[in-house]
């Protein structure tokens, strides 16, 4: 299959072609093959596939990477790594053209990885911002939900105070009057019974005596 045909998966914009690199190991891999027309990970020994491999484990060298790591992104073991990197400058000197290719990778490699580290930057910051903002609704929630209750607890406290002043005129010796009244009075009813109670009262009592 055409490698233009394979959906690499992308960070911070660039293609992941080998999953043994980290983010940084594959785009220089991807600059170097394209500059030298090769694949770096070829088995095969010609020259510009090792001069392309020469230049990438310099680079990475140069970039603090440890001979192991860079054998281990091209599949070369130490001793292999390390003799890339021997004479390396005679090399270039040598060969103008080697190194006139070296320069332009290296170029292209730090221009990228500043651009792949822009882009990771921006996306932290975007993921910083929601994070912000999820936390500012789940405040203004939490800020809605305590105003509620506060009404709440007010409303509680006004009803508590309602039965508190009802309990209040509330006499248990007269609740088989209380329970005569509750049961026996119909809707609709209670203007006209108040009246007739009252008038009950002023006879028993010779005075008028206020309805409970």
């Amino acid at each position: 299959m055409n490698t233009e045909e394979i959906e690499y998966p992308l960070i911070d914009g660039f293609k992941m072609i080998d999953e043994e690199k980290d983010r940084n190991g594959n785009i220089l891999h991807a600059i170097v093959n394209e500059v030298f027309e090769v694949n770096i990970m070829s088995r095969d020994r010609y020259r510009d596939i090792v001069d392309a491999r020469r230049i990438y484990s310099l680079i990475l060298r140069e970039q603090g990477y440890s001979y192991t790591r860079i054998g281990k992104f091209i599949r070369k073991d130490h001793a292999t790594v390390l003799h890339y990197h021997r004479n390396i400058d005679y090399i270039l000197k040598a060969d103008p053209q080697l190194k006139q290719k070296y320069l332009y990778c290296r170029k292209r490699y730090l221009e990228d990885v500043e651009r792949a580290d822009a882009v990771n930057a921006e996306a932290a910051n975007q993921t910083m911002q929601a994070v912000i903002l999820n936390s500012r609704v789940e405040i203004n929630s939490l800020r809605q939900r305590m105003e509620y209750l506060e009404v709440r607890n007010e409303s509680l406290s006004n009803q508590n105070e309602w039965y508190d002043k009802e309990l209040s005129q509330y006499n248990p010796k007269l609740k088989k009057l209380y329970n005569i009244i509750t049961n026996r009075t119909k809707a609709g009813t209670v203007g006209e019974l108040s009246k007739k109670i009252n008038t009950l009262y002023n006879g028993v009592y010779s005075e008028v005596v206020e309805v409970y």
